[in-house]
């Protein structure tokens, strides 16, 4: 570097900009940040008007820091991600000033990340906060030599990722499509009476990316933009079959609950399910959300027609785009085909991916344009050769187009390039792509390193590769990987073996995780709860696997699905085991499935399908009970008692009394001589006290609760302990007895903590609002009435419990502000 005659370095350039060639960091470094520095009176370094064609870009970079006074790092989630090749311009610059004396590297956050340790220490410009920014600007300027006032505020530009709330993925690389943008654009006009635009299109062809470009420059009207994705199921040349996750719910239901929790309304999926669109229906009148469907294709021909269906009453103001290899003639939406890049953006999208990648900036323009060609301007395809690049048979960019220009012509080419990576994949790779076949999507990279028996370091060299060779997609921070679109397709049909193989691993470390940490281990439910993805995934292994295993798995899970709100995934798993119990011959456990349904129902405040499950567990160990019944066990008193507890309960719900107090007399007087102390007896205590609370007798309820609050003691039943307390505290509340409700309300509330189940603490929550409030201590019981729906939200409780909850805190509010104005 030349030296002035004070021996003092003379630099080419003021600042050199450091960035990543993604947007919108990319459009706002060349079009606003490094303009406005340059109108500043600035000598700025820019990659794209600096850098010498033909040279080394390493060296390039080395050259652009070494003749620049300071250098400028515009840091966002992406600027640490790929391959990392361009921070080696801010590490560089660290390296010329490790004290931090002379501001060197100046750090300037653009989007909100996670700085890394050899960051955390520099003073940054933060430009992640609108209000400051002004502020901001002058501090860059003035530690870049200019004077305060010199040049006008820097703005975002218009095109900046949207601010809306919102859950888009992150899709980076994304090039060009404008005619497609305003396409979309027009369709989401508030003018245009259709309800949006259907995007289809070959796989790999870059839907998705398109769908999630368009939301991100949605309008400001809308006030909240969903993001949802059916890629749970795969498409094989028979037809869609279940790859993971969709043992819940029909797709149709389960894309309806996901937008109810998106939106803050998870109780809506407990709804009846004829109820449940239009109830969402009426939620999203009052957003104008923006729906972003993904993958439709995914869904059975049904579950689609039922969701075009909800989309064509959508209300005025929402919107949605939707993604899917079929389109639908009869949808009120306008229709984009979608066809290869063309050859300016899809070099434009070569160009990006060559910045991180050390073969292809090496490419000519001859090579890049083959490469185009030869990959038939397929988004997914050029991305997944370019992963191969310097790796087994694609060590240059020549080989790689030899590869590609061999495979056979009816060969599917993005079949074909998967084949080759595949036959060039380490063990250990494989392993985890065929993990990640059996989960629905986004698994953490711990649970994989769990699975595969990987310590941090091996495990994220293993992850590394595959993000690398874009054979799965992580999130912004790396600590969540999902399969690329088609993997699993094509893994399944290149080695259904060794998917197979994975899928045992994971049934195994499942069955021994819930046993572990299920059945009523209440202090182990939130380890459980945190790894519940990987059960998860493994549910739809058990319900093909031995019988036997399934039923185990879900005695094993019932109550702790209970109390974690986990009703659907509960109630799905009791119906699907049922069916394979009955297929087995195995009537017993089938009626053990069909009364765990009635109790979700129950929970759920379906009075008649709790009837029609008790009757059907009835009818089944009925037959276990007769000459000739081949299966190993057969119902007994217990059985009997507790079809008989089931049945009334349901009696009770439609507050027919006197029947149900005659079905909780039958079921005790069946469960007396064997199984006085149980739960069973005591569940039909309970419920015979809450029968004759509820017809006015409340000296016998409090004499039935207490008796069954005694035996709960004697067997040591926390979770009924706490249950019973809270009964008798709603017992004070209907005698006005205010005082001691407070008293049995807070310590139920207490044992209903240690163990964990939330229904129980959200009611006693409830409870003990309720006794505050008959005391006039109305801010207290507000604070708990807003505890109570706090949980009952996070809950999904029953819908119909909820908006009661919600018109007793609006009295609530009331009767302060009715004081307020005494």
């Amino acid at each position: 570097m030349e030296k002035s005659s004070s021996n003092e370095p003379i630099f080419q350039y003021d600042v050199f900009i450091s960035y990543r060639w993604v947007l919108p960091d990319q459009n706002w470094v060349r079009e606003i940040l490094a303009p406005k520095l340059r109108d500043s009176g600035l000598r700025v370094c820019l990659d794209v008007n600096d850098f010498v064609p033909g040279r080394d870009l390493i060296l390039e970079m080395d050259r652009a820091g070494r003749q620049s006074r300071r250098v400028l790092c515009v840091l966002s989630p992406d600027y640490f991600d790929g391959s990392r090749a361009v921070y080696l311009e801010s590490l560089a610059a660290r390296a010329r000033d490790p004290a931090g004396k002379h501001s060197t590297l100046i750090p300037l956050i653009y989007r909100p990340t996670t700085l890394p340790e050899w960051l955390a220490n520099i003073v940054y410009v933060d430009w992640t906060d609108p209000s400051s920014r002004a502020r901001e600007w002058e501090k860059l300027l003035a530690v870049l030599g200019i004077a305060p006032g010199v040049t006008p505020q820097l703005e975002l530009p218009a095109t900046s990722p949207i601010q809306i709330p919102n859950n888009l993925p992150r899709h980076p690389y994304f090039v060009g499509r404008e005619s497609e943008l305003a396409i979309v654009a027009e369709a989401l006009a508030p003018e245009v009476r259709n309800w949006g635009v259907i995007i289809t299109g070959e796989g790999g062809i870059g839907k998705t990316a398109l769908a999630v470009r368009a939301a991100e420059l949605a309008p400001r009207r809308f006030r909240r933009v969903v993001f949802l994705s059916a890629k749970q199921r795969d498409l094989s040349a028979s037809g869609v079959h279940n790859l993971a996750g969709d043992f819940v719910l029909q797709g149709y239901l389960e894309m309806l609950n996901a937008i109810a929790l998106e939106i803050g309304l998870p109780e809506l999926k407990q709804s009846p399910d004829s109820e449940r669109a239009a109830l969402l229906r009426r939620e999203l009148e009052e957003l104008n959300a923006l729906l972003v469907l993904d993958n439709l294709e995914a869904l059975t021909e049904d579950d689609r027609e039922r969701l075009f269906t909800f989309l064509n009453r959508l209300p005025r103001g929402c919107n949605a785009i939707v993604t899917s290899r079929f389109g639908n003639s009869e949808a009120g939406a306008r229709s984009l085909p979608l066809g290869r890049l063309d050859e300016r953006d899809a070099l434009r999208l070569i160009d990006s991916l060559a910045v991180d990648n050390p073969v292809l900036i090496r490419a000519t323009a001859r090579q890049r344009k083959e490469l185009y060609q030869n990959t038939a301007g397929n988004p997914l395809l050029i991305r997944w050769v370019v992963g191969q690049l310097g790796l087994g048979r694609c060590s240059t960019i020549a080989t790689a187009l030899r590869v590609l220009e061999t495979a056979p012509p009816s060969a599917n080419p993005l079949e074909y390039i998967f084949s080759q990576v595949w036959d060039d994949l380490p063990v250990e790779p494989v392993k985890a792509l065929a993990l990640l076949c059996h989960f629905a999507g986004a698994v953490k990279v711990e649970f994989l390193a769990e699975l595969m028996k990987l310590d941090e370091l091996r495990a994220g060299g293993v992850f590394a590769l595959l993000v690398q060779r874009s054979l799965v997609v992580s999130d912004s921070e790396q600590r969540r990987l999902e399969l690329a679109p088609l993997v699993a397709q094509f893994l399944r049909r290149k080695s259904p073996q060794v998917v197979e193989q994975a899928g045992q691993t994971l049934e195994d470390y499942a069955f021994q995780l819930v046993m572990d940490y299920g059945h009523l281990n209440f202090d182990r439910y939130p380890h459980l709860e945190a790894r519940w993805a990987i059960v998860e995934a493994a549910l739809p292994l058990f319900l093909i696997g031995p019988n036997q295993r399934l039923q185990t798995i879900c005695d094993a899970l019932h109550v702790f699905l209970e109390f974690t709100g986990h009703w659907d995934e509960w109630l799905s798993l009791n119906e699907k085991a049922e069916a394979r119990a009955v297929e087995e011959g195995d009537l017993f456990e089938a009626g053990w499935r069909a009364l765990q349904s009635g109790r979700v129902y129950r929970l759920q405040r379906r009075e008649k399908e709790v009837l029609v499950c008790a009757d059907r567990a009835d009818q089944f160990w009925e037959e276990t009970r007769k000459p000739g019944y081949r299966g190993e066990k057969t119902a007994g008193a217990r059985e009997k008692g507790d079809v008989c507890t089931l049945r009334a309960k349901g009696l009770g719900m439609l507050r027919e009394y006197p029947r149900a107090i005659a079905c909780f007399e039958a079921a005790l007087q069946t469960l007396e001589e064997n199984h006085r102390a149980s739960r069973d007896y005591t569940s039909a205590l309970n419920g015979l006290a809450d029968a004759e609370r509820h017809s006015g007798n409340w000296q016998r309820a409090e004499e039935l609760y207490a008796e069954a609050l005694s035996i709960a003691r004697e067997i040591n039943s926390l979770n009924d302990i706490a249950a019973y307390t809270g009964n008798l505290a709603a017992l004070a509340i209907d005698r006005q007895d205010s005082v001691v409700a407070e008293a049995l309300a807070r310590q139920a509330l207490e044992l209903a903590k240690k163990v964990g189940r939330q229904e129980s603490i959200a009611a006693d929550y409830f409870r003990l609002a309720e006794a505050l409030t008959m005391q006039n201590r109305i801010d207290e019981a507000r604070e708990n009435a807003t505890k109570a729906e706090e949980i009952y939200r996070r809950l999904g409780s029953a819908y119909e419990r909820y908006r009661e909850l919600s018109r007793s805190i609006k009295e609530i509010q009331n009767e302060t502000d009715g004081e307020n104005g005494d």
